[in-house]
């Protein structure tokens, strides 16, 4: 019997070894950590808590560092508690950050940060939870504390597609026009099990042509229990995602885009001018452009407005490694205290928002300045996709 005891006690000490190593291994190189491209997916903790990716942070700035951060989706009550981060035998304790805009609903947005033992081996899985349970999570990305060559200039982030409202030709439309403002690259947030066959077809095409790249995304809780389809977790992703990927990513709608008002064509070329290193965040007035008896491609042949600017309810470009929290409509913390978030002057750029408005002025600037090849790529791209 005590040979037998001897033998169970070796074995789970080996199994704890083993589940040591494994968890405090060295990554075999930094870009098998980091990936614009990850897929993460929702991890429950029991029915208040809800994990969805993680990330290395080394920057160095007023945020704490160098940490490893998951977004998650808590109750109150579960904020209320005490997490860890379990590197093998290394314990740390997780610091709670309430993420901006959860608007007293049940669930809310928050970022769990850990210190990372080791700098030089930052880990690639950790286990994370509270004193009674944990479970088990892989890093989605590393973010370094060291300059980049972008792989894209500009890419825009959806942080919500929602597949009943949108056709295949406004998926077309968007995905064009933006591309002639310069666009590289678009992040897609979606529930595939929810798009119409045409539709997930044409996102299937424009993924296939790096263009698009769909996340699958949903939520793990009723959407009546949290703030506007729980964006702020895919901001948030989409945030981090971008660090070390695209020089500038945008934030909006697919019924939204972002247009020059000056000689530039593109939005890279208007901020790339501006030229001030210090600006982490650019804050883009909104404009309602009325939908009403307007004929596809809308964003090009709606040209009356509401006539004045919203600047309130903007949206946002960044520079995605200058940032620490990122909002639907403003930029709520910057990573030094010297950077900047500025609002910029709608007779440089606004944002269009393509919905039934009040008609008070005509703003024909899309069709001047793109309607040609815009058109032209529309219908090409109708008659492939046959939609």
């Amino acid at each position: 019997m005590k040979k037998v005891i001897r033998l169970a006690l070796v074995g789970f000490s080996l199994f704890l070894l083993w589940k040591t190593f494994d968890l405090l291994r060295p990554s075999s190189g930094h870009q098998k950590i980091s990936s614009a491209f990850a897929t993460p997916e929702f991890r429950r903790l029991g029915e208040r808590t809800f994990f969805f990716s993680s990330f290395v942070d080394l920057r160095n700035g007023n945020i704490g560092f160098p940490m490893l951060r998951t977004v998650a989706l808590l109750t109150r009550s579960a904020a209320n508690e005490d997490f860890f981060c379990h590197f093998g035998f290394r314990k740390t304790e997780a610091k709670l950050y309430e993420l901006a805009e959860n608007h007293g609903r049940r669930f809310g947005a928050f970022l769990l940060s850990c210190p990372i033992p080791d700098v030089e081996r930052p880990p690639k899985r950790f286990s994370l939870g509270t004193q009674n349970e944990e479970t088990d999570l892989e890093v989605t990305y590393l973010i370094e504390d060291a300059d980049f060559t972008p792989c894209s200039k500009h890419s825009v982030c959806v942080p919500s597609f929602f597949g009943k409202r949108y056709s295949a030709r406004d998926i077309i439309e968007f995905v064009e026009l933006n591309r002639l403002l310069g666009v590289e690259k678009i992040f897609f947030y979606v529930d595939r099990a929810t798009l119409e066959p045409e539709v997930a077809r044409t996102v299937d095409f424009y993924d296939s042509r790096d263009l698009l790249h769909a996340i699958q995304f949903k939520l793990p809780i009723s959407e009546d229990d949290i703030w506007y389809h729980g964006q702020l977790a895919t901001v948030t992703d989409c945030h981090y995602r971008n660090i070390g990927y695209s020089k500038y990513v945008a934030f909006h709608d697919i019924d939204e885009v972002m247009v020059p008002r000056d000689a530039t064509r593109t939005v890279v070329e208007l901020l790339d001018a501006m030229g001030n290193a210090s600006i982490a965040s650019f804050r883009v007035s909104t404009v309602s452009f009325d939908t009403s008896n307007v004929a596809a491609p809308i964003k090009m042949n709606a040209v009356q407005f509401s006539g004045y600017a919203d600047r309130l309810f903007t949206k946002c470009i960044l520079r995605p490694e200058m940032v620490f929290e990122q909002g639907i409509h403003h930029t709520s913390r910057v990573v030094q205290d010297h950077f900047k978030t500025i609002s910029i002057s709608d007779a440089l750029l606004r944002l269009h928002h393509y919905k039934r408005a009040n008609p008070a002025m005509k703003d024909a600037i899309v069709p001047e300045k793109y309607g040609s090849a815009f058109e032209h790529n529309y219908r090409k791209m109708c008659d492939l996709l046959r939609v």
